[in-house]
């Protein structure tokens, strides 16, 4: 059976084979470097941040999508002046 963790992940780890071109190879390890942490930690924040930044694009979608769907109120598009008399 696999181990969990105390945050819920399994410890067991799967191979994940890439190939990639050598410019891209060498960017990511360099950004590896800057942030002295390994190319698995780089791209696992990296996915994080990817699911992050998605979840949030929906939410905004959503609530145009409700805002859209809302009768809106004439008079707040109108401009009323008065003149002082």
């Amino acid at each position: 059976m696999n181990e969990i963790k105390e945050n819920g992940e399994s410890s067991r780890t799967k191979q994940l084979g890439l190939k990639v071109k050598e410019d891209f190879y060498w960017k990511v390890k360099e950004m590896a470097l800057k942030r002295r942490c390994h190319i698995v930690e780089l791209i696992e924040e990296s996915v994080e941040f990817f699911q992050k930044k998605k979840k949030k694009k929906r939410e905004r979608e959503r609530e145009r999508e409700r805002e859209q769907k809302r009768p809106r109120s004439c008079h707040k598009s109108l401009k009323i002046r008065v003149k002082n008399y």
